[in-house]
């Protein structure tokens, strides 16, 4: 087949699922707006669609559509695709529904439906407009499956297909890594460890007020923030003024082959987001690495994470209860590795990359075939 995605280079979800087709011997090609790219993307064709320079307010992204919109159609009508998947319920599920190209796959990856969306009547508007007018949806959590069929999207245009975890990959551990504890000075500390995005909806600052309350009751832990974004610095001057900067790592934006190093010395996982779609991509990593978790109760994370079994589930924005799991998580080496063994189980039957990618493909094909 060939298949065309409308998606953020600059997103890992884009390059997982483009990469994984195009290694099956399709042949797929990659229209994004965003230059900064991810290494690694061969063999997928990519377009880099250049926007028109100039300001970026409601009014010159109107006036600048057409230009963007002919590009992209040109494109599409070169590769002239068996099928083309717009990644989010923003900009891209609109490009490709002004593209006219039948058929089209939509895929929302949260915030889009849960926020974005709700930001004007206008996005309200044109988002449930792309997503009725596509042929296929798919979502990773029922909730937001829910929330799309308030919009006035048939439900028997909505299929589940979880992102999945490349569960070969992330694995458990063989071994301690000694070069990365020695690295960063962490020594024979247990480690505490969030994957999270540093952007207010993940607040990962209720992490960072947590960690004085941990290292009150059990002082033999560091704690690792990898990742990066706009509240970095202001998470960083916050440690400061907590006085626990020596006892954080903010180790920043890493690849996939350093995460599951990270993953792998780690004890305990955190993960204190105000708003996530289906269970995070960051959080299944974790427990297919056979990581205990602590996660907020909210979207579908309660589908996930079995309370008692394989992590616990608290309250978003309340520290005291965190750092309370946490420290119990810290004291019982049992506990944790039970939970561990019984979160690798669950991402491996339910959360399996593999399974979820070739369930897609056989979308693809019905659809190519339909129309």
């Amino acid at each position: 087949m060939k298949i065309c995605f409308l998606a953020d280079a600059r997103a890992e979800h884009t390059r997982r699922w483009a990469k994984y087709f195009a290694l099956k011997g399709h042949r797929v090609d990659l229209i994004t707006l965003n230059p900064n790219i991810l290494p690694d993307y061969e063999p997928v064709h990519l377009h880099v669609v250049q926007k028109p320079t100039g300001s970026s307010d409601v009014f010159s992204r109107i006036r600048n559509l057409p230009t963007v919109l002919t590009k992209i159609k040109r494109i599409i009508q070169e590769i002239c695709p068996d099928v083309v998947h717009a990644h989010s319920a923003g900009g891209y599920s609109w490009l490709t529904m002004l593209a006219g190209f039948h058929p089209y796959v939509v895929t929302p990856w949260g915030t889009d439906i849960l926020i974005d969306s709700k930001r004007s009547r206008w996005n309200r508007l044109i988002t449930a407009m792309a997503l009725r007018r596509a042929d296929l949806i798919t979502c990773d959590a029922y909730h937001i499956r829910d929330e799309m069929i308030h919009y006035g999207v048939p439900a028997d245009k909505i299929r589940i297909v979880i992102f999945g975890v490349d569960i070969t990959r992330f694995a458990p551990r063989t071994d301690d890594d000694a070069e990365l504890r020695e690295r960063y000075g962490l020594g024979e500390l247990h480690i505490v460890i969030s994957t999270r995005t540093l952007t207010p909806i993940h607040d990962v600052g209720t992490f960072v007020r947590a960690i004085p309350l941990i290292k009150q009751v059990f002082p033999n832990v560091s704690f690792v923030i990898v990742g990066d974004g706009s509240a970095r610095k202001s998470l960083e001057s916050f440690g400061e003024s907590l006085g626990v900067v020596d006892s954080v790592r903010f180790i920043g934006y890493i690849e996939e082959d350093e995460m599951v190093r990270w993953l792998h010395v780690a004890d305990v996982y955190v993960s204190t987001s105000l708003a996530d779609a289906g269970l995070a991509a960051s959080t299944a990593e974790a427990m297919a690495c056979e990581l205990p978790v602590v996660v907020t109760d909210n979207a579908d994370n309660k589908r996930w994470v079995e309370e008692g079994a394989g992590g616990f589930l608290i309250p978003m924005g309340e520290p005291e209860v965190l750092a309370n799991r946490v420290v119990r998580l810290l004291k019982d080496r049992e506990m944790r590795q039970e939970f561990g063994r019984f979160n690798r189980r669950v991402i491996g039957e339910r959360n399996n990359y593999v399974t979820e990618m070739d369930r897609m493909e056989t979308m693809y094909e019905q659809l190519s075939r339909s129309v």
